[in-house]
């Protein structure tokens, strides 16, 4: 059998617990709404497709600007210095 103490401290620590838990379900809240409203996907696992689907298309973007900034550079890099 636990003491007085004993249960209040365990008491204590039981309340800690579950400040931190709904605070954390606050913030996950907050998240996913922000995830709805920002981005338009229901759920993480919409948020990870879609970051997955933007930073392909930002790497092809990125070797498609590269490739022109070489072909302009051999053209006209001469009559710009």
């Amino acid at each position: 059998m636990i003491d007085v103490k004993k249960y209040q401290e365990l008491k204590t620590q039981q309340s800690q617990v579950q400040r931190a838990a709904d605070r954390l379900r606050g913030e996950l809240d907050s998240l996913k709404s922000r995830l709805k409203d920002e981005f338009d996907c229901d759920t993480p696992k919409e948020g990870v497709a879609l970051l997955q689907k933007l930073e392909s298309e930002s790497e092809e973007l990125e070797q498609e600007y590269t490739g022109m900034l070489e072909e302009f550079e051999e053209e006209w890099g001469e009559d710009m210095k």
